[in-house]
């Protein structure tokens, strides 16, 4: 992923999670991680890669749409 995926991706976590009403601090507890970690997931210095599919689940997402694979947050219905 380069460095512009990577600030694609960490805006995308940043816009979801401000539409939970969370902080950072809040969504690092729900990932089992610093704040500093999710800081640097939403500037893009740093890869979700060990955590993408708790993040997408968190967030009420895909991992495709953190990847910017898709363009739709939301999960696909079962």
């Amino acid at each position: 992923m380069d460095a512009n995926q990577q600030r694609e991706t960490g805006r995308r976590i940043r816009l979801l999670r401000d539409d939970l009403g969370w902080n950072q601090t809040d969504l690092a507890q729900r990932l089992g991680v610093g704040t500093s970690t999710v800081s640097g997931f939403e500037r893009g210095a740093s890869s979700i890669a060990r955590v993408a599919s708790k993040l997408a689940q968190a967030l009420g997402t895909t991992t495709d749409y953190l990847y910017g694979l898709s363009d739709n947050p939301l999960p696909a219905e079962d």
